[in-house]
C-alpha cells in the first residue's frame, strides 16, 4: 500500500515537475520574446528619438529660414520704401522746380501780354496824333498854283515859300527856306513834299 502511494506521489510529483518545467520554458520563452520586444521597443524609441533629432534640426532649419527670408523682406520692404521716399522726393523736386518753371513762363507771358498791350496804346497813340498831325497840315498848308512863284532861268527854276522840298528826278540844294533845282524838262510838275514846323510829311 505504501509503495503503491508512494509511486502515485511520485508520479504526480513527476508531473508537477514536468508542468514546472514545461512552464519554466514558457515562462523563459515569454522572458525572450520579452526581451525581444522590450529590444524592438528600444530600438523604435532610438529611431524615434532619432526621428525626433532629426525633425527638430529640420525644425531649426526652417526656423532659421523663416528667420532669414523675414529678414530678407523687411531689407528689401526697407530698400523699396527707402527708393519710394528717393523717388517721392525726386518727383516732388521735379514737380516743384515744374511749378516754378511754370510761373516763371506765366509771368513772362503776363509781361509780354502787357509790353503787347502798351505798345499797342503807344502804337495806337503814334497813330492818333500821326492821323491828327496828317488833317492838321493837309487843313493848314494848301498848294496853289498861284502861290508858288517860278522864276524860270533855262533848264532851270526856283521856288520859293515855306519849307519845300521838291521830289524828282533832279539835282537838289537846299539853302535855308529855298529850294533850287536844276534840271531839264518840264519841273511844274512832278511829287511835292511839303515840310512844316521841322516836321517832313510825306
Amino acid at each position: 500500500m505504501n509503495i503503491f502511494v508512494r509511486k502515485v506521489k511520485y508520479h504526480r510529483l513527476k508531473n508537477e515537475r514536468r508542468n514546472c518545467q514545461t512552464e519554466v520554458k514558457n515562462l523563459r520563452n515569454e522572458l525572450e520574446h520579452s526581451r525581444t520586444e522590450i529590444y524592438n521597443l528600444r530600438n523604435e524609441i532610438e529611431n524615434s528619438h532619432t526621428e525626433m533629432y532629426i525633425l527638430r534640426n529640420e525644425l531649426d532649419n526652417s526656423q532659421q529660414e523663416i528667420n532669414d527670408l523675414r529678414k530678407d523682406t523687411d531689407n528689401l520692404h526697407e530698400n523699396a520704401q527707402t527708393e519710394i521716399n528717393r523717388r517721392r522726393k525726386e518727383f516732388e523736386q521735379i514737380h516743384e522746380n515744374s511749378q516754378r518753371e511754370i510761373n516763371k513762363l506765366r509771368n513772362e507771358i503776363i509781361h509780354l501780354h502787357a509790353s503787347n498791350d502798351e505798345l499797342n496804346s503807344q502804337l495806337d497813340g503814334a497813330l492818333e496824333e500821326l492821323f491828327i498831325i496828317k488833317r492838321n497840315d493837309l487843313e493848314n498848308l494848301e498848294i496853289r498854283r498861284n502861290t508858288i512863284r517860278r522864276n524860270r532861268v533855262g533848264n532851270s527854276f526856283r521856288i520859293n515859300r515855306g519849307n519845300i522840298e521838291i521830289i524828282d528826278e533832279l539835282n537838289s540844294e537846299i539853302r535855308g527856306n529855298t529850294v533850287s533845282m536844276n534840271g531839264r524838262g518840264n519841273n511844274d510838275r512832278g511829287n511835292i513834299e511839303i515840310i512844316d514846323d521841322s516836321k517832313q510829311i510825306a
